[in-house]
Formats: C-alpha cells, structure tokens, sequence
C-alpha cells in the first residue's frame, strides 16, 4: 500500500509519521471538489503518493495524475473527495488523521483505476496485472514472498505446463519467474529489515536461506546494497534519536 501525503488550502497540520530509509519515489494527483462544504468555493487537493523506489509500477505511471479522469469509472471519487473538502474546511478535532485516511484509500482508488482502465502501458507489469491467470500468480507470489516458490509451483497454479508457463510469464513480465520472485522477495526482505526492524538472521531464515551470507549475496545484487547498509541506518537513527 501506497503511503499518501496531501496538501489543501486551510489544512490543519497533519502528524508525521516515521518514514523508511529504503529508497523512495513518488506520483502525484491533484484533484478539486465542487464547492466544498457548501460554501460556494473551491477547495483544492494536492496529494503525493509515496511509492518504494524498486516497485514495478513506479516506471510505468505518469508524473501527475487528474482524479476527475477517472471519476467516470470510479464513483467513488467524488465522495471521497468531498468528505476529505469537509474535513479541511470544518478543521474538526481528529480531521487530521481522518484526512489521513482518506487520503490513503482515494490513491489506492485512483492507481487501481488507473491500471484497470487501461491508463498506462499495454505491456509489462501492467499487462501482467490484467491477465487473469498471469495476474493470479503474481497475487499469490505478493501475497507469501516467503514461501519457496519454483517454476514447477507458479506453473501448476496456472495449469499450464513448466516451459509453457516460464515462456508466458517471460513474454508478458518481461522477466522470468525466478528472477521476478527473487525480487520480490527482496523487497519485503528490505520492509522487515527497515520497517519491522528485524535482524538479518531471522529475515534469512524466513526466506529460506541456509546462512545469513548467502542472503546478503541475494539481497545485494537486487536491492544494489547489502541488508547491513539498512541495519546499520536504522540504529544511527535509533541512538539520534535517543
């Protein structure tokens, strides 16, 4: 899930929360309600969404996009919109984290439509997300990074066979399926490390590896650092803190 920031005329000031050291990105979309809050004006929302660096969805979306574009497929948005003009324009006890909240689900509301309708490229990970049975297995891949997932494993799934399967998945992904999953599992391996705070043995010994080398090896040829650059980030931050 996309983090979202926002900003709004008259906006009561919003309580950061702890932000990752894991290299990061961001789109934005701007959007403005109908007179908010029945006042008569205009209340306008710019909010940005916060997207990890490695995501394969990063490359593929634009710099900035309109909600009121996607408004016809997703009736939604306007209400959602509305509630958060309220919000900002009342300037009630909590609207802050209630704005937060909003915030949140209008980007995932907006980037799932924007993927649905066709909005970015017709290749790639978008392709792959819309494809049903490709699209089944990378579900299921995000969903549990950590199990032990084999070609023979995605290829049942699919019920198609080994060389069937890795020859679709490749044309469609644009990677095979083993490189495609050692990446995911790196990237939750980087969350638990920087998010959850949990040692390099145990993020190991949960993705499989025999040895806490043979995993800093994997996670540094996808993430381009090794696990102990993210470790050692966060207990400078911690002793800062202090």
């Amino acid at each position: 899930m996309p983090h979202t920031s926002w900003r709004a005329s008259r906006a009561p000031r919003l309580r950061r929360s702890r932000a990752t050291r894991s290299p990061r990105s961001a789109r934005t979309f701007t959007a403005c309600p109908t007179e908010a809050a029945g006042r008569g004006r205009c209340c306008f929302l710019a909010a940005c969404i916060s997207i990890d660096g490695l995501h394969p969805l990063l490359g593929m979306m634009p710099d900035v996009m309109r909600a009121h574009e996607l408004e016809a497929y997703e009736p939604g948005i306007p209400h959602l919109l509305e509630a958060m003009a309220r919000e900002v324009t009342m300037e009630r006890v909590g609207s802050g984290g209630i704005l937060a909240r909003l915030a949140d689900v209008l980007a995932a509301t907006v980037i799932r439509s924007w993927v649905e309708r066709g909005c970015g490229d017709s290749s790639g990970w978008i392709a792959a997300v819309r494809d049903r049975e490709i699209g089944r297995v990378l579900a299921a891949i995000h969903l549990e990074p950590d199990l032990d997932w084999t070609v023979e494993t995605l290829a049942r799934m699919m019920g198609a066979s080994r060389s069937g399967f890795a020859e679709r998945f490749a044309t469609i992904v644009g990677e095979t399926p083993a490189k495609y999953v050692t990446q995911v599992r790196m990237h939750q391996a980087r969350q638990w490390l920087v998010r959850d705070r949990l040692k390099i043995s145990v993020v190991a010994a949960r993705l499989g590896y025999e040895s806490d080398a043979s995993f800093s090896r994997a996670f540094k040829r996808v993430i381009g650092s090794a696990p102990s650059h993210f470790r050692a980030e966060e207990q400078a931050e911690t002793r800062q803190a202090g």
